[in-house]
Formats: structure tokens, sequence, C-alpha cells
């Protein structure tokens, strides 16, 4: 039993360790203020004997009397509230904290668990960190960073190619003048020999020949018979009898290839055949024809003669282009031709070789790359596998193995292909594949996916204080991202939530609709664990409390099955035989945007004092708000101000999380550019850049842009400009561009008419390259149409009294006309998610309409008096239209609701 103690309080000048404080005496919120009052840099806090521990970074002296805490000081090793005695600290164990209460003395020890970051008490949300923008040093470079140049099979494979003769290059010239324009000159076509003409003659003449030997000649002996048939395999031939038969095939094919391809073009396969055979394998791979080019079926007939190459490069076989249609037995001769040469070369060591066979004549890319890994040129096999672009996880895994581990970095996160990678790393490489999860993670947490950084972290012990730290981070930053968080510890089986004490009462007791919908988020995310914790468990009947209370007035959605689960995890035995039958309100149906039936008319006459330029939806139901150079806000959805960032905005492209942003503000023919970082509330100016179109969306760190007439892959995460994707060398000029979740689609103006690129996302494969001829001069307007083969033609129709804009049919488009009254400017139009939005303006009036291309059914009109610049930004689930009359109107795609509020 603990002595009684004699002096329970230090007095006068002492050095103390620090200051404890009793929050059921004077209430939470006192103890908190007064530990950040006392707070400094290196402090720690501990949560202790029901109270908090406040430990200075180094001694003080204080006057006792004078501290609003209970002063703690160091005797013998031990943290005492008052001066114990020897008798008394007898009783004590060394590194204990005691505190004295009613003469008697309270131990316990300070652990790791016990530790609190006050930092969660704080609310910054209205505070902005800004990094001021850095001048350029004089005479610098322009910091632009560009990708490496792809490297052809000759760069890779170094001097084992030859080069061509002289003598070959002139036969090249010579043949690209003939077929130049995909036919014979008329000069040239009348000039052919009688030998010339006779060809085909005589190749008929072998085709009977071949006919005749191949019915006559069978010097198999019949196969076995079996009891389910003749199924043996035929003896082999005698050597007489195999050399007739390959003359037979040989002259059937040639026959074929005449009829179907034409003299010299089954002359030239002749030939290159004929080198393989007799061992010219030096001419033969130079004349060769890659195999793919004879078997694609929907591509146009080839019509000049192939030609023999300068150099062996292996080409990349998924383009467009012509091919050569050939018979599938004259496909299957080269198949076996071309496989019986690859093996020769590899028994003769001749990899290099080899591998050119397997790339460019087989095409059997992900073969060549695995036969170069097997003879341990791993950084050859990554290198091919660039050239050929085989899948990113194979790019990603070789550059990794290779020790290039900054290449292979850049390639998983521009096709986000880290999980594939890693995937195939372990299975073989455990250490490489525990070096790329940690890449992995730290790029995830760039991104602002701090949870699901954490999560990936985690099954590497050494890094789960990392994690940890992302999952404390992520927590501060409260709403969605904090919910998120929470949920991963407990997924993650961290049992002890003491630390997210402030986080989950912040939660619980967040008043109004947004507290609702956060609750009812976090009851979501619990029902995805996969296992009950006592942690988790406590939790569920917390949060339980709430969301049941909240589902009865309306204030969430959650249906009754999730509430009897919630129920089942929380295992609320008092609660579930108490609880009457769930007997919830039903949920009214309400049908998507799209399907509404008839047109929502609207008019909108109240106007706000801030001039909005653009505005996106966060997550958590709040707006960031373009405001021009009045610089960027974060508003709820009553328009109260939640933060405020003090950037020129006049446009604004949120990353898919909703954690990071990008601002741009017109500079003449350039964009200033700022990131923010929503999750920490910071802002940083970033580049100047002359970009002439964007995506409105980014992964978080990679954004799409068009700049000097390229299609550029920008990495956001670093200081200067790096370009880590890119398609230059265009046709023409581009005058429209548009990207959804799935493509990118250009339209680009060429000499003879207008082409349509699409690439498709996350790939970035070039999916569509389309042309057609210029249009007539009526047209007004070509836009590109999300997954549609062809843009969209507008034409604006008018007469003396109204005016419209005319959509002409075309593919995923109907013939519709949408009239915009007499407005005597252009109205402004746009075209996402198969809708068009059109915005006119009348005698003060603007009217934004929006309609269904497929259909033209009209879903909207919209009237806004003394409308100023209205804009439109379309986002996944929502429509935001808005004004520089301070309105804004939010349209739920997935329930139809429409939300109207003026920001002042």
């Amino acid at each position: 039993m603990m002595p009684t103690v004699r002096r329970p309080l230090f007095d006068g000048m002492r050095e103390l360790r620090g200051i404890w404080f009793d929050p059921e005496l004077i209430g939470e919120s006192q103890a908190r203020s007064r530990i950040l009052h006392h707070w400094r840099p290196g402090s720690r806090l501990y949560q202790v004997l029901k109270g908090y521990f406040l430990e200075f970074p180094e001694k003080k002296y204080l006057h006792c009397a004078g501290l609003d805490g209970l002063a703690i000081a160091e005797i013998n090793g031990i943290l005492s509230s008052a001066p114990l005695h020897e008798d008394e600290l007898a009783a004590i164990s060394g590194n204990s904290f005691c505190l004295v209460a009613g003469a008697q003395i309270l131990t316990a020890r300070l652990t790791q668990s016990d530790r609190i970051d006050p930092s969660a008490w704080l609310d910054l949300s209205a505070i902005s960190l800004r990094k001021p923008l850095k001048f350029p040093t004089a005479g610098g470079t322009s910091g632009i960073d560009e990708p490496a140049p792809g490297k052809d099979i000759r760069d890779i494979l170094g001097d084992a190619i030859p080069q061509a003769s002289d003598k070959q290059k002139a036969f090249l010239d010579e043949t690209a003048a003939l077929i130049e324009g995909g036919k014979l000159p008329d000069d040239a076509a009348q000039k052919k020999s009688w030998s010339q003409r006779a060809g085909p003659v005589a190749l008929g003449a072998l085709g009977l020949m071949a006919s005749w030997l191949s019915n006559l000649i069978d010097f198999r002996r019949p196969a076995k018979e079996h009891a389910w048939g003749n199924s043996g395999a035929p003896e082999k031939l005698s050597p007489l009898a195999q050399k007739l038969a390959n003359f037979a095939a040989k002259i059937a094919n040639m026959t074929r290839m005449s009829k179907l391809l034409g003299e010299r073009q089954a002359r030239f396969l002749r030939e290159m055949m004929e080198m393989f055979e007799r061992g010219d394998l030096n001419e033969a791979l130079r004349h060769a024809v890659p195999l793919d080019s004879l078997q694609k079926k929907n591509t146009r007939q080839a019509f000049g003669t192939p030609r023999r190459r300068d150099n062996l490069n292996i080409s990349n076989s998924s383009g467009l282009g012509s091919s050569i249609h050939v018979a599938s037995d004259v496909q299957e001769h080269l198949r076996q031709l071309y496989r019986r040469t690859f093996e020769r070369l590899d028994r003769e060591g001749k990899i290099d070789e080899a591998v050119f066979v397997l790339a460019e004549l087989l095409k059997s890319g992900t073969e060549a790359v695995n036969y170069l890994e097997s003879k341990d040129r791993i950084k050859q096999a990554a290198e091919l596998a660039d050239t050929l672009e085989l899948s990113p996880e194979i790019r990603v895994r070789l550059w990794w193995l290779a020790g290039d581990f900054l290449r292979a970095a850049k390639l998983a996160r521009l096709f986000n292909s880290f999980a594939e990678a890693v995937h195939l790393l372990e299975k073989k490489h455990a250490a490489e594949g525990r070096e790329l999860r940690k890449h992995w993670a730290h790029a995830v947490a760039t991104r602002g996916d701090l949870a699901d950084a954490a999560e990936i972290l985690w099954p590497l012990e050494e890094e789960r204080e990392q994690a940890l730290s992302w999952l404390s981070q992520a927590e501060r930053a409260g709403g969605i991202l904090g919910v998120r968080a929470l949920t991963r510890k407990l997924s993650l089986q961290v049992s002890d939530l003491k630390q997210s004490e402030a986080s989950i009462r912040h939660i619980l007791n967040m008043a109004g609709e947004p507290g609702a919908q956060l609750r009812a988020r976090l009851a979501q995310e619990l029902l995805t664990l996969k296992q009950r914790s006592p942690a988790s468990t406590r939790l569920a009947a917390e949060v339980l409390r709430h969301v049941l209370t909240e589902r009865s007035a309306g204030l969430n959605q959650l249906q009754k099955q999730d509430i009897t689960r919630l129920i089942e995890f929380a295992d609320a035995a008092v609660m579930r035989t108490d609880l009457p039958a769930l007997n919830l309100p039903h949920d009214v149906y309400l049908a998507p945007f799209n399907a509404r039936s008839t047109p929502l008319e609207m008019l909108f006459e109240e106007r706000g004092l801030m001039r909005i330029h653009d505005a996106c939806r966060l997550p958590d139901a709040h707006y960031l708000l373009a405001l021009g150079e009045s610089g960027v806000s974060i508003v709820n959805q009553v328009g109260k101000q939640l933060a405020h960032y003090p950037v020129p905005a006049h446009h604004l492209v949120l990353s898919d999380n909703g954690q990071r942003a990008l601002v741009l503000a017109k500079r003449d023919n350039t964009m200033r550019i700022s990131r923010i970082d929503l999750a920490s509330r910071s802002v940083a100016d970033w580049l100047t850049l002359p970009v002439s179109f964007w995506s409105r969306r980014y992964d978080g760190i990679h954004w799409n842009v068009v700049m000097h007439n390229r299609l550029l892959a920008i990495d956001t995460s670093v200081d200067k400009l790096q370009v880590v994707w890119q398609i230059a060398d265009l046709p023409g000029q581009i005058f429209a561009y548009s990207e959804s979740a799935q493509a990118q689609t250009l339209l680009i103006g060429a000499h003879d008419g207008i082409e349509q690129w699409r690439y498709l996302l996350p790939s970035r494969r070039l999916n569509q390259r389309d042309s057609w001829a210029l249009p007539d001069s009526d047209v007004w307007r070509i836009l590109p149409v999300e997954n549609a083969d062809e843009p969209a033609r507008l034409y604006l129709k008018s007469n003396e009294t109204s005016n419209a804009v005319l959509l002409a049919k075309s593919s995923m488009v109907a013939s519709f006309e949408v009239n915009t009254g007499a407005a005597a400017q252009a109205p402004e139009v746009h075209l996402e998610e198969g809708m068009i939005f059109v915005a006119s303006s009348n005698d003060g009036m603007t009217i934004w309409e929006i309609r269904q291309l497929a259909q033209g059914k009209t879903l909207l009109k919209l009237a806004l008096p003394s409308a100023d610049h209205p804009g439109v930004h379309v986002q996944r689930d929502y429509i935001m239209l808005f004004d520089r009359a301070g309105r804004l109107v939010e349209i739920n795609r997935s329930n139809g609701l429409v939300r109207a509020m003026t920001v002042s």
C-alpha cells in the first residue's frame, strides 16, 4: 500500500519537466487551450491518469503557484507532482509518472501509445499557406524536361545489325520513286516486257502442275487405326517425297499470291522466301515482310511492292496502316519459315538477329522480351518493351530489374500500373518488389490519397510509422479524407484509436446536413471492413445512435439493410432487443437528370457580389470557386466562405480525388498556373505556360494539355515543366480537344480536310485516326463528341425574328436545333458528357438550355436575368452553372436534384 504523502504540491521556484492539466476540473476546451498556450517546438503531450501531461522540450525554472496547471518535476528518475520523501519514493518503481490526489499517490507509465498530437485540435481551414513564385535567374534555360526519344532496334542491339550498302540504298530510292502515290506510273506500266506480261500465265501453268503433284504424290503410309478413329500422325515422308511435296506447296503458294497480290508483289515474296531457304539470312532479313501486315483483315490493300529495309528497325504494330492480303496457307508458310529461322539463329547464338525475327517478323513482342531476359539482357529487354509498347507493368518490372528506378517509377505513375508491376516483381524478386511498393505508396500520397498510401505501405513493417503518419495527416484534413483514414486504421488492425479521439468527436458532433452526410459515409465505410475489432465495434455503436435518428429525419439515405448490418456490426444486443421494427420512411424515387421526361424550367433572379469565373464541387459538398483576380475561395452550401487562396484564378482543374487543384489565370497568350493542396490548405505559384487546350480533370499528378501544337502529359508534382508523354509532328493544327475518363480526342485541320485522333486512357494508345473532307462554308463550329466516331457539325441558323443553333446528324448526335431567340451575339456552346449546353442572351435575359445529343431531348431551361459571362463545368456526377453575378447552380446528375445559391 502506498504511504500517505506529507507535502502534496510543489511550491516556490522549481526546475520543472512539465505541467499536468485536469479536464474534469477545468473542462476539455479550457484544458486544450492552456496546453496550446504552453506548447513549444519539441514538446510532447500524453494522456495519462484521466488528464493531459505536457512535457517541455527542456527543463524550465517556473513559479509553481503561478501555473494554470499542476507542476511536474523529476525526482530520482520519477516524474512527480509533489516533493516526495525517500520512504514515499521507495514504494514507486523507476520511470513512473506520479500524481498526488487525496494524500495518496497514483502512478502510471508513459508509453508511446499515450502520446497525443494536439494539431488535430486546431481549426486551420480558413488559413492558406502560399509559397511565392521564384524569379527566374538571368540567362536561365526554359526548364522544360521532355521524355527521351524512343530507341529503334539499332540503338538497342548496337553494331550487331550491319549497315545497308550504297547499292541497296539506291535500290530502295528507285523503288520508292516508282511506287510513290500508291500505284505504278503510267509509263512504267506500259513498258512491261513480254516476260513480265507472260509471268501470270507461267504461274498459272505451274499452279496446275502443283495441283497435279499434290494429288499424285502421296508416299505416306496409312496411319494406324484407333478405337476413336483415324487420328494417328502420318509417317515421315521419304527425302524425295518431301522435296517434291515442298516444291508442289511452293508452286501453289506462288500461284495463289500471284492471283491475290499481282505479279510484282508475288515475285518479291518469292525472292524473299528463297533467300531464307538458301540461308542468305543477311539479305533475307532485310527483305522480310512482318507477319502482322499479312494478317490484318480490316486495313486497306497495299499497292506498292514491299521494299527492302535500310536497317532492321523494329516497328510498332499498334498503329494503323496498310497490309498485304495473303491467303491463310501462305501466311502459315511464312510463319513457319520465320519460326525456323529464329530457331536456327538461336542455335547459332545470334541473339540479336533472333530477337529481330521474333519482334519484327513474327510480331511476338512479349516472347522477344522474355527471350532477351532469359539471356540476362535485362536492359535491352526493357528498351525493346518500350519500343514495342508492351503492357506498362512488364515495362516497369524490367526497368526496375535493370536498375533504372526513375524510369520505372515514371512509367508506373503515368500508366497507373504500380499494382500489377509490384505483383509481378514480388513473385520472384521480393526485395525489388518491396522497394517498388515504397515508390507506389509515395506516388499515391503525392496524389493526395493518404489513406490508400498507408494501406499500400502497411505490409512493410519497417514502414508502418510512415503509414501511421499519413493516416494522422489525413485525419487532420477532416471530411471524407478523414473518415477514410479512420476506417483504414481499423482495416489495418490498428486497435488503439486514442490518438483519433479528437477526430471522432468532431465527426460525431458536427451539426447540420454536412455532419449527417459525413456520419452516413462513416457508417458505409465501416460496413466495408472484413474483420471486427473492439475499436471498430465501439465506433460503430457510437455512429449507429446518430445515423438511425438522422435516417428517420430524412437527413441520410442509408437503406434498411445497411442499418441492420450496422446494428450487427456494433454488436448492439441491448439496442437490438429494445429497438422496435425499423419502419424507415420510403425514399422517393428520383430519376437521373438525363432521364427526365419533361424539361426542368427555372428562374434565378437573386444576385451575389462575387464574380464566379469557374466552379467545382468538392467531395465534402463544398465548392471551390475561381473569382478572377480576387483569388480562390471554398464556400459551403449556403455560400459561407471557409477558406481563401490569394492567387488569380479564371479556370479550375480539380484532381479526381478532390484533394488537389490547379488554378489557371489568363495572362496575354499564356496561363499563369498555381497549385493548391486542399488537404493541407497550402497554395504555391507554379509555372506560366502557353497552353491552348487542357483537361479539366487530372489524377493529382499528371495533367494533359495541348501546347505548341503538341499533346502533352506533364508532371504537376515537380517544380519545373516536366513532360512525361507527348504526341508531336501532327499533320496540321489542333483546333479542338476534349477528354473523358476513357479517352482523349483531337480535331486537326490538315491541308486537305480534318482528322480526328483518339487516344485511349490510361493506356494512351491510338484508337482512332479518321479524316473527312473540308466542311462546307456554312458550318459554324466543329466539336468533338465523346465516344463518337465523327465530330459534331454546328450551324447558326437565323431569320428576321429568331436565331438557332442547328446540329447536323452524325454518329451519336441527332439532328435538332436549339432556339436562341433574337440574340445579337453568338451563343456560348459546350458539348460534354453526351449533352449540349447553349447559353444565349436576349434583352438582358440569359437562357441556359441543356439537351441530350443522342435524341435532342431538352433537360433544363434556366433563366438568369442580367447574367454576365455564363459558364458551365461538368464533373463526374454534377453539373455546375455559374456567372459573374455571383450565382451558382448545382445539378446532381444521379437524382436530378438542383441546388441554387449566391456568393457574396
